[in-house]
């Protein structure tokens, strides 16, 4: 069930990252079209909401773990599965970090070319692995 809600936002994601659409709009087009039930429908808009409200703090976080790249110079299908995952570990403690990087990957297997699970994979372990070391001081 929350797979699909995470494809959804995702795509939502996607879809404002290319400027294509408002927030709302997104929002509807993508639960009419992924057939979402209500319980989905209502993560996806707390995920995509979620990113909306932290997203500069999240493009930071990304930017500051991928090192030799620009976070605009990344391919757009990874620089948003990278702002989903990256807002789940970072701002929602409802879903355990290890479930939010192996969503990501098995996004990135689907929608990214061949190196893109890899390379999500290496990025948000490093987030991961930066927000334990924050927990623990």
């Amino acid at each position: 069930m929350r797979h699909l809600a995470r494809i959804s936002a995702f795509q939502c994601i996607y879809q404002l990252d290319m400027g294509d659409t408002d927030i709302q709009r997104a929002l509807e087009h993508i639960g009419e079209e992924n057939n979402l039930n209500d319980k989905q429908k209502e993560f996806c808009r707390q995920l995509v909401a979620g990113w909306f409200e932290k997203k500069e703090e999240i493009d930071k976080l990304i930017a500051q773990n991928i090192s030799g790249w620009k976070l605009e110079r990344l391919q757009s299908v990874d620089r948003n599965i990278l702002r989903l995952a990256a807002y789940e570990i970072a701002f929602d403690e409802q879903t355990p970090n290890k479930v939010a990087i192996n969503e990501a990957i098995e996004i990135a297997k689907e929608y990214g070319d061949d190196s893109s699970p890899k390379f999500i994979n290496s990025v948000l372990d490093k987030i991961n692995k930066g927000q334990s070391a924050d927990a623990d001081e």
